[in-house]
């Protein structure tokens, strides 16, 4: 079979044609010239930045017989055989099926017999991680000492499973992503030199998704040519061959988020699953258009962040404009966690439509973003006052004293949803608003169990640690307006783990919500616990009573 994919077809052949990478090419390049070459090398970086290519035109610049400033010839019998994959002195090596004790031993014997035709004995070894311990105890030997026409190149996604032992014995290139606009240029060259025409857009979008990874957008771009008769890339084409949802599509869901509109955001979802479309991809796409949505509130220059036609950035603005920013960063909090519960789940659209459900019902949440939007609309609706202007309008067409009633009605129901927004704003901003005891509701200490219950419910929903971590303790009551909890002996970690400051903060938080009341939380070990009941029963009654006032008189207490 003759054909060849576009990443090998264009795999570069000389150190310049390797994108994005030139603080290292260079360093290579003024190696060879000044022959100052070492005899190993590792280059680790994501996949499809160029660790393979680097490394194919590195083994050839070696053994050039006419090598121009650093660069193969790519000429020479050397660089021909090398070029065909027939160079026998160039060995590639692939680790993740060449792993084993044996397969190092094998290598480390051939490298006593020197090069048959060329200058070096290069070994790639590709994805070199993969070795296993035993594999790099028998290499450390001979890569620490080879002989002097053997040069090793390393070549990982992962050089954190790479023992320090070996990355000390070589030198150390990490290669970068490769910029957007690098892989842009990189496809419109292959494209003019394939006969295909483009739209700058589609290309943008493609070295987008290819996430730094040139061979990634080489890919997709490979697939767009197999699935067009025309050879004209457009987004269309792009959106066809990768399942993505269009522009229009995205705009809407977001329009129905911001308007609250559950029927139409669940039919927009139910037309993306009809048409087949990739749900991870999609959930992708959502959450980029709402990052440029959320960089549009920030800056008004968005042509450098963002990879958009010009019609397109500008729709994005308009929409940003009265979009919240707290709901654009909590839904991309709530999709991001779609994404990773997706992973674990069969049922990827559940997951997905109850995220969707989430942005549209803050009241759903206790984080605060949503807390945060709650009481922006809460704000917004006095604001507007619109009843108060239906009413206005009303009392044109209905007798006076009837129009009167319902306006002042109306008033009324805009004056209480102020004071309700007012409250949620001071609640909001002071976290926890100073209640006087003396107010308190009496309860009995069988109330404040359940109402311990509900303490710990709530936890539980806010950080499911510090839930643990109580439910370990016993629930004494409330004390001198603390409620107490105590621990057993053993139980040292507990109490150094609840007095940090955020799981403090959160229990006292969950208490004044469920009680009421402001209350501190007091722990305490057993034999605190111990103590305290060597205290006389008139001592407590004393202490109840001062804390309930005037309801003292409905207690019983029992021995």
């Amino acid at each position: 079979m003759d054909y060849k994919a576009l990443y090998r077809k264009f795999r570069p052949k000389v150190f310049e044609a390797v994108v994005g990478q030139g603080h290292i090419t260079e360093t290579l390049k003024n190696q060879l010239v000044t022959d100052n070459v070492g005899h190993a090398y590792l280059f680790s970086g994501i996949r499809g930045t160029g660790k393979t290519s680097t490394a194919k035109i590195f083994a050839r610049a070696l053994n050039c017989t006419d090598s121009q400033d650093g660069n193969p010839c790519n000429k020479c019998d050397n660089c021909l055989s090398a070029l065909s994959d027939n160079a026998i002195d160039i060995i590639e090596i692939d680790a993740a099926s060449n792993n084993g004790v044996d397969d190092i031993r094998d290598l480390r014997e051939k490298t006593k017999y020197p090069p048959s035709k060329m200058k070096y004995k290069v070994y790639i070894i590709d994805e070199v991680h993969m070795l296993s311990i035993g594999a790099f105890n028998a290499l450390l030997k001979t890569l620490e000492e080879p002989p002097s026409y053997v040069v090793f190149i390393f070549a990982t996604t992962e050089i954190h499973k790479i023992p320090a032992t070996i990355i000390s014995r070589c030198q150390k290139y990490e290669l970068k992503r490769i910029k957007q606009n690098d892989i842009s240029d990189l496809m419109k060259g292959i494209c003019e030199e394939s006969n295909y025409t483009y739209d700058h857009v589609a290309l943008d979008q493609i070295a987008r998704l290819a996430d730094g990874a040139a061979r990634d957008s080489l890919s997709i771009l490979e697939q767009c040519f197999a699935a067009n008769t025309d050879k004209h890339i457009s987004l269309d084409v792009l959106t066809d061959v990768l399942g993505m949802v269009t522009d229009d599509t995205i705009f809407a869901i977001v329009e129905a988020i911001h308007h609250q509109d559950g029927k139409n955001l669940l039919t927009h979802l139910n037309d993306v699953v009809a048409e087949g479309k990739d749900l991870k991809r999609f959930t992708n796409q959502l959450i980029d258009y709402m990052r440029s949505l959320m960089l549009a509130k920030i800056s008004s220059d968005l042509s450098n962040m963002i990879n958009a036609s010009d019609d397109a950035i500008e729709r994005i603005k308009e929409q940003a404009d009265y979009v919240s920013l707290d709901l654009l960063l909590r839904s991309i909090n709530i999709l991001t966690q779609v994404e990773v519960d997706s992973k674990w789940s069969s049922n990827a659209r559940v997951i997905l439509e109850i995220g969707l459900i989430k942005m549209i019902q803050p009241d759903l949440e206790t984080s605060l973003e949503a807390l945060t939007q709650r009481v922006e609309q809460l704000e917004r609706r006095p604001a507007q006052r619109p009843l108060v202007e239906s009413v206005k309008q009303e009392t044109v067409r209905q007798e006076p004293k009837k129009a009167e009633i319902q306006k002042k009605e109306a008033v009324e129901i805009v004056a209480k949803e102020t004071v309700i927004s007012q409250q949620v704003s001071e609640d909001f901003e002071d976290n926890v608003p100073d209640t006087p005891y003396e107010d308190a509701v009496e309860r009995s200490h069988d109330d404040s169990e359940d109402l311990w219950e509900d303490v710990l419910s709530f936890v539980k929903n806010e950080r499911v640690s510090t839930q643990v971590l109580l439910s370990d303790g016993h629930f004494e009551g409330v004390v001198d307006n603390a409620v107490t909890i105590s621990y057993g002996e053993g139980y040292g970690f507990h109490l150094i783990a609840v007095e940090k400051t955020e799981n403090r903060e959160l229990v006292e938080r969950a208490i004044y919500q469920v009680f009421g009341q402001k209350l501190r939380v007091k722990y305490i070990t057993k034999n605190q616990e111990e103590e305290n009941s060597q205290e006389s029963l008139e001592t407590d009654e004393e202490k109840l009573y001062n804390f309930l006032g005037e309801h003292k008189n409905k207690l019983e207490f029992q021995d």
